[in-house]
């Protein structure tokens, strides 16, 4: 997942560099309930959502960090005996 809405919020996933940088612009680390945070993902300021080439840009870093990323793999399912 690169990113997405939560009621009245957007997040979006990044390495952790990026991830540094937009906090450091008013990002805040995401939330999806108070103290439930989920790692690698931040909530993005209101300047960013209001500036659609700024936004673009961290939406292409967003897709390059999560292309990169390795595979998961596949849960192991529980044979029925």
């Amino acid at each position: 997942m690169i990113s997405g809405p939560m009621e009245d919020r957007w997040f979006l996933r990044l390495g952790e560099e990026e991830r540094a940088a937009l906090l450091n612009m008013g990002a805040k680390p995401f939330q999806t309930s108070p103290g439930r945070f989920m790692r690698e993902y931040v909530e993005l300021p209101d300047s960013l959502l209001d500036s659609p080439r700024e936004l673009s840009g961290w939406l292409l870093k967003s897709h390059t960090y999560v292309s990169g990323l390795p595979p998961k793999a596949p849960k192991q399912r529980l044979r029925k005996s």
